[in-house]
């Protein structure tokens, strides 16, 4: 299967997950619109825009389960891991796998690369 096969059917289960009520967690704004760009509809929380701390964000959602979509870099990695325990703290599910398997596909640093990195492969 090619790499752009594999990541529309990514892409797919992620809205899939969004259907059945989760919730993407993001960065910043461009991640948010670059999801958006690649057909991600549903709740995408930007927790650097949100005007609040990012833990009274979380702790005031009511998400069940949540799709992490951090950048690869040190701060990322360090969100990635608040998140998840935080989420965890309250009964809720962290899905951190996605975010894996992104990077393996398209080898990103950032989500705001992300929208590139899918067209680079259509045009493959």
């Amino acid at each position: 299967m090619k790499k752009i096969e594999k990541m529309t059917e990514l892409l797919d289960e992620i809205q899939g997950q969004i259907a059945e009520g989760a919730s993407v967690i993001v960065e910043g704004r461009r991640d948010k619109e670059n999801l958006m760009s690649l057909g991600i509809k549903g709740e995408i929380i930007t927790i650097s825009q949100s005007g609040e701390s990012w833990v009274h964000t979380i702790e005031k959602s009511n998400i069940t389960k949540a799709i992490i979509l951090t950048d690869f870099d040190r701060t990322g990695e360090r969100l990635k891991e608040r998140l998840a325990q935080l989420l965890y703290a309250q009964g809720a599910e962290a899905d951190i796998k996605t975010r894996s398997k992104i990077r393996s596909l398209v080898g990103i640093s950032t989500f705001e690369t992300l929208y590139g990195s899918v067209e680079k492969l259509r045009a493959e």
